[in-house]
């Protein structure tokens, strides 16, 4: 009887595997040598030799990891294995592969290593210098962040509406100057934290642990105690739509372009700037675990405690991050919208501020009313006008669309504010020995002075009006039509004169195609007479009140003269001086009494006068 086969002897043979010691031997080193890295660097943690971790000590592991993996592909090769097997092409296609991957990330740690081996300013000071300049830096961190809190103190001290009612002018002023300081202490925080962002390029081993710990937490504290209140600003100012829309609007005197505070939200409070705050709260916890950088944090001290505490104050705003953040995708939107929709919506403005139905050239008001006007109005009254059949009085709520700023003539001034008053409040403001109210305004303004004095002291009278164009100065003659009213400020001359210096102001500005009240970049016609005679310190003023339309304050020009008629006088402070009425069908203009104005603010907007 044949004896069975061995179970061994149906295994194919493997004719390509040798015996080579030195392949054994190579792949035995390959194997040792990756685990032998990893001890290595364990062990470095662990006894915190002075010797620099990046990039020298990492170049070292990164080495004798390519080394072994090169021994270890050339011990397989030796012994023939790398190719045994039935599918000996595609193990050597894995291994290949995983070889190239391997140098590939040995070749990229190299690069890194390299990269933060490169010095940067921060790098470059010698230990004096950094710890000299350290010190300066940091007291000058604790300067602006008491300077953040004052901004934000008195910020909440302005008490803001909390609705959309529009801010007073010490509200404007407080609040412009308050935003220019916020911004001047966060721009020199992130010129702080700029020159500190290199700490990672510090060895964290105890040559250089002191810097990379202390430039660390200079530069968290500045980039975590600016986010925390930048959060606090910024919940303080939506608690007023006015007051954020306001700082959203341009401010050309600060340098600050249109949304500033969307900006500002987009940089400071996006999703990428809360979790490098969580980030940084992470690498400090780290720091703090291991006894030998726990000792180097602790010599921070104060600088860590407002660290510290800004991250506790962050985590306790979690939801409010979220929603700050969620609020800078929606102010975004809103800026998009508005880019395209405003200029549509002027487009349309200014087509039916500019398409009149009938009479296109010719107005009521001839050249003999308007010489007997010049005669009865003085610099500072209001003037109530309409022309019938524009498209844009459709828009405009009640009969009286417009509303516009007597100025006159050079000589007018003269002789109005001929005032002891006036004369003391222009002295305060002009070398002059001889001080008169042009002389201030000229000073200020002098390309917008000459253009209103270019027609000489007799020349014709004019006024300050915003249109289509934008705030201008125009000659009576072009600003009236066919209905003219003119209210005088029951005033003394010393609020007056200050009611046309701020008008002056507000010259060249554009039309606001908004309506909105809430900013000052841009005005209509009544707002340049409301911003204009508003109260302020040291300054009596006009009790014009806006109301809501389309969901915004605005104030009509119909208003003004519903606040005349309902014999509101003595809480508006104005008092008719002449009015113009109109008939279409005697095509003429005609002085009218005071009666009959009174009733012409219940005139609907659609009457054209045909009696």
């Amino acid at each position: 009887m044949t004896a069975p086969p061995s179970p061994t002897s149906s295994r194919p043979t493997d004719v390509t595997a040798t015996r080579s010691p030195l392949g054994r031997t190579l792949e035995t080193l390959g194997r040792l040598g990756w685990p032998l890295a990893l001890g290595a660097v364990l062990g470095y943690l662990a006894s915190d030799r002075d010797v620099p971790f990046v990039p020298r000590f990492l170049e070292m592991v990164a080495v004798v990891c390519g080394l072994s993996l090169c021994c270890y592909v050339v011990g397989l090769w030796m012994q023939g294995r790398a190719l045994r097997g039935a599918g000996a092409d595609a193990r050597l296609r894995r291994r290949t592969g995983f070889a190239l991957l391997a140098g590939f990330v040995a070749a990229s740690i190299r690069l890194g290593m390299a990269w933060i081996g490169e010095p940067s300013p921060l790098t470059r000071l010698s230990a004096d210098e950094y710890h000299a300049a350290f010190g300066r830096e940091q007291r000058r961190l604790e300067t602006l962040l008491e300077g953040l809190d004052r901004v934000t103190r008195r910020l909440e001290g302005l008490e803001l509406p909390t609705d959309d009612t529009p801010l007073t002018a010490p509200q404007e002023a407080s609040l412009r100057e308050l935003w220019r300081r916020f911004n001047g202490n966060a721009l020199e925080l992130e010129r702080l934290r700029i020159f500190h962002e290199d700490w990672y390029r510090f060895d964290p081993s105890r040559r250089e642990r002191d810097r990379h710990v202390r430039s660390f937490v200079l530069q968290a504290a500045c980039e975590t105690c600016l986010l925390e209140r930048a959060l606090h600003l910024t919940r303080v100012v939506d608690a007023s739509g006015t007051a954020a829309r306001f700082l959203d609007a341009p401010h050309p005197e600060l340098g600050f372009p249109a949304g500033s505070l969307a900006g500002f939200r987009n940089a400071l409070l996006g999703a990428d700037e809360l979790g490098r705050a969580r980030a940084i709260g992470a690498y400090l916890k780290l720091l703090a675990t291991r006894s030998g950088w726990r000792s180097e944090l602790l010599k921070t001290e104060p600088l860590l405690g407002s660290l510290r505490a800004c991250l506790d104050e962050l985590g306790r705003r979690d939801l409010e991050q979220a929603e700050a953040a969620t609020q800078v995708g929606i102010s975004n939107l809103k800026v998009n919208v508005r880019r395209h929709w405003l200029p549509m919506q002027e487009d349309v403005a200014r087509w039916m501020g500019d398409t009149k139905l009938r009479r296109a050239s010719h107005t009521f008001i001839d050249d003999a009313q308007r010489e007997a006007l010049a005669g009865l109005l003085e610099p500072g009254d209001i003037l109530l006008m309409r022309k019938n059949w524009y498209l844009s009085n459709v828009g405009l709520p009640g009969f009286w669309p417009h509303a516009a700023l007597y100025l006159g003539n050079p000589s007018d001034f003269a002789s109005t504010f001929d005032d002891p008053e006036v004369a003391a409040w222009i002295a305060e403001r002009t070398d002059s020995s001889d001080p008169a109210l042009l002389d201030v305004l000229r000073a200020r303004w002098p390309e917008r002075i000459a253009r209103f004095e270019a027609a000489g002291s007799d020349g014709p009278p004019m006024v300050l009006e915003a249109i289509d164009e934008g705030v201008v100065l125009r000659p009576l003659s072009e600003a009236t039509g066919d209905y003219l009213a003119a209210l005088r400020p029951q005033l003394p001359p010393l609020a007056r004169a200050q009611a046309l210096t701020e008008a002056f102001s507000h010259l060249d500005k554009p039309y606001d195609y908004e309506f909105d009240f809430a900013t000052d970049h841009a005005l209509v016609c009544t707002e340049l007479v409301w911003r204009s005679y508003r109260s302020g310190p040291g300054k009596e003023g006009l009790a014009l009140t806006p109301r809501r339309i389309a969901g915004r304050l605005t104030l009509p020009a119909n208003d003004i003269a519903c606040a005349v008629a309902r014999d509101q006088s003595r809480s508006t402070g104005l008092e008719l001086v002449t009015f113009l009425d109109a008939s279409e069908g005697r095509r003429e203009a005609y002085f009218s009494d005071a009666a009959t104005f009174m009733a012409s603010c219940e005139r609907s907007r659609w009457d054209v006068g045909l009696d």
